[in-house]
């Protein structure tokens, strides 16, 4: 495996059962990551989601930790009516878009086109032996003053065909997920990481038309779920990994569409009202907002849409 960015671990978040929990920086709970959907309605800036597994929140994990600039860590106390769990029972969840979020934070998103698609897959000869990686929390080492993950490596084992049981209800059935299997050692606390594939094989010619350079490739590949038992229940250091397809879907469901609409449509409101004069400003040929105009619009929205932790900063999983 070789060197991975530094950056992919400020995609990490954690996820904890209370607030309380999240400044003790206690073992329960659960990882998570961040991505972006780019604006149907403002282009050039995104959306950003928190994503974890479904039964990280089942089991009460829905208060999310993230990094400062500061370096240190501050808490957002999301409720369960903050996320959309998959409607067919995948164990993978996103939540609202998350706003406030710009200069605060030290914070990565994983980007819409960094996921794997099923025709990358097929381009990419992606499968059976190709090096991954996950980033999530390592319990006893986690960071209190602020996030630490840590990342696991291994291989694809199976690619998605039948449906795997994941010991998990759904409906009050036993729940079969379609995943990959991975070899790769885990630990309680890395459920919901995302799982990367990386290869440093030359890029494919079409890729190298696209972006004028060959270069190794890492894509997300899925959300961890679960690492499956052997017959007689021992570890077998096998985890599941949600297709990153699947994911997609959610992100595109129709109730959260509805909600990016119905927040793009309040910036554009407030720029409209608020800062009209900074609006009128911009060039006739462009309907574009400035980085500075949007921050300050998603500051405004964020007051009364976001909750937000007055615990602040602190000095002092699954």
């Amino acid at each position: 495996m070789p060197r991975i960015p530094d950056q992919i671990l400020d995609c990490v978040i954690y996820l904890y059962p209370s607030e309380d929990a999240s400044q003790e920086g206690v073992i329960a709970g659960a990882s998570g990551f961040l991505v972006s959907v780019p604006s149907a309605m403002h282009k050039g800036y995104s959306h950003t989601h928190a994503v974890t597994n479904a039964h990280a929140l089942e089991r009460g994990s829905s208060v999310i930790r993230l990094n400062t600039k500061k370096g240190e860590h501050r808490t957002i106390p999301l409720q369960m009516r903050h996320w959309l769990c998959h409607p067919k029972g995948d164990d993978v969840a996103v939540s609202d878009s998350l706003l406030g979020l710009v200069s605060e934070y030290q914070i990565k998103t994983i980007p819409e086109n960094m996921f794997v698609t099923d025709t990358e897959i097929a381009r990419l000869d992606i499968g059976i032996g190709d090096d991954v990686f996950m980033a999530g929390r390592f319990g006893v080492v986690a960071g209190i003053v602020r996030n630490q993950p840590s990342l696991r490596f291994g291989n694809i084992s199976m690619m998605p065909s039948e449906k795997i049981p994941i010991h998990r209800k759904f409906d009050g059935q036993d729940f079969y997920q379609e995943a990959y299997l991975v070899e790769m050692r885990s630990l309680t606390g890395y459920s919901g990481s995302p799982v990367m594939v990386y290869s440093t094989g030359t890029t494919p010619d079409f890729l190298e038309e696209t972006i004028g350079i060959r270069m190794p490739y890492m894509k997300l590949l899925g959300v961890n779920c679960a690492h499956l038992p052997d017959h007689e229940n021992r570890p077998s250091n096998m985890a599941c990994v949600v297709p990153a397809q699947i994911l997609r879907d959610l992100l595109y469901d129709e109730e959260m569409m509805e909600k990016r609409k119905l927040i793009d449509e309040e910036m554009k409101r407030q720029l409209n009202t608020q800062d009209r004069a900074v609006s009128d400003s911009l060039p006739d040929e462009t309907d574009e907002f400035t980085k500075a105009d949007f921050e300050k619009a998603l500051k405004k929205v964020s007051r009364s849409d976001q909750p937000q932790s007055d615990k602040g900063t602190s000095e002092t999983s699954e």
